[in-house]
């Protein structure tokens, strides 16, 4: 059985607010642990025991998992919704697409996978497709990441594009929980703990 406690871990506990920016802390979640009965309750406790504030946690869920999931979990998504936290549509545009869930789901973010970042702005196919995707989100009022960003070039035109966050080695490799904080400890925003 899958549950939220491995990814409990990487939620932070602020030791001292005043006067820093908190940080959104973003998860990627399967099928299989949004399906866990008790996936709400689990993401419930791990913020009360964090004191973290429920829309500083976003959920990435696939594309392709929204499109085949049921009822069941579509409820369970809303609630976690409900209590404030965010849902990001993660690798949108390389699974089974299909719009509804943009309405029918309190989608926050949709973040272009870096299959459409790789060839820009040098292949015009991914051009137009990170204008569409970059235009849809904006019409929508949702915030947008693009994966990938390995560029100068690249960053320049998402930039152009009014893409909102970019992640990538241009910015950094991935690094760990202890590595980050470091990172953003001189620029003002707190540190983020494992417990």
């Amino acid at each position: 059985m899958t549950s939220f406690r491995p990814h409990a871990r990487a939620l932070s506990r602020p030791s001292a607010i005043g006067g820093r920016t908190l940080l959104t802390i973003r998860t990627r979640f399967e099928s299989v642990a949004i399906r866990d009965a008790t996936f709400p309750q689990q993401v419930t406790i791990a913020l009360a025991q964090r004191n973290l504030p429920a829309h500083l946690l976003e959920l990435e869920i696939t594309e392709s998992m929204l499109v085949r999931e049921d009822a069941v979990v579509e409820r369970k998504i809303e609630q976690l919704v409900k209590l404030g936290v965010r849902l990001a549509v993660d690798d949108f545009g390389t699974g089974y697409s299909s719009l509804s869930y943009l309405h029918q789901l309190s989608i926050d973010t949709l973040k272009i996978d870096r299959a459409f970042v790789t060839n820009i702005p040098k292949e015009e196919n991914c051009v137009a497709i990170a204008r569409a995707i970059v235009g849809l989100g904006k019409s929508l009022r949702l915030a947008l990441v693009a994966e990938g960003v390995e560029t100068p070039a690249q960053r320049d035109f998402l930039h152009q594009l009014g893409c909102d966050i970019m992640q990538g080695y241009l910015f950094s490799p991935p690094v760990t929980a202890a590595e980050f904080a470091q990172l953003i400890e001189p620029i003002g925003l707190y540190a983020i703990r494992s417990n």
